[in-house]
């Protein structure tokens, strides 16, 4: 929770997240073509589009990559590359804890209108199309794959 969050907790999740996409945009630009087939797809989550309980420094993070992604999509557009951010819910072991506890399961259940969760394979397919061409006038966008939970 906020009051027992430290500064040094809360910056480190955000240099992991946002200085994270940052080094790795930053190091891929000069090798993406500009042809109109140069892609950056960032991952944030949910919690950067509506908050999460108890993961300020998360939600932070993550909504940073919001705003880093539709910057950048502005900035590279001149160059042809596009940017865009994917924000997944998917059954991995870093959602184990909220899958397994009864009580975290039963509220985040009820939040997804598909009532699952999706396996890895099901995000991995809006991976692949943005990555396609079929996503050629795409950019600087959030697509959530996560049931419905945000819409």
């Amino acid at each position: 929770m906020f009051a027992d969050l430290t500064e040094d907790t809360f910056r480190r999740v955000l240099d992991v997240h946002v200085l994270g996409a940052f080094h790795c945009a930053h190091a891929a630009l000069p090798f993406l073509p500009t042809d109109g087939t140069g892609r950056i797809i960032n991952v944030t989550s949910s919690a950067g589009l509506t908050g999460t309980l108890g993961q300020v420094n998360y939600s932070a993070a993550k909504a940073g990559i919001i705003g880093f992604t539709k910057s950048l999509a502005r900035e590279l557009a001149r160059k042809n590359i596009l940017v865009n951010a994917l924000a997944p819910l998917a059954a991995t072991p870093m959602t184990e804890t909220i899958r397994t506890n009864e009580k975290f399961a039963a509220t985040m259940m009820a939040r997804i209108p598909l009532r699952r969760w999706a396996e890895p394979q099901e995000v991995a397919g809006a991976f692949v199309f943005l990555a396609s061409d079929a996503a050629s006038y795409i950019t600087g966008q959030v697509l959530p794959v996560d049931g419905g939970m945000v819409m």
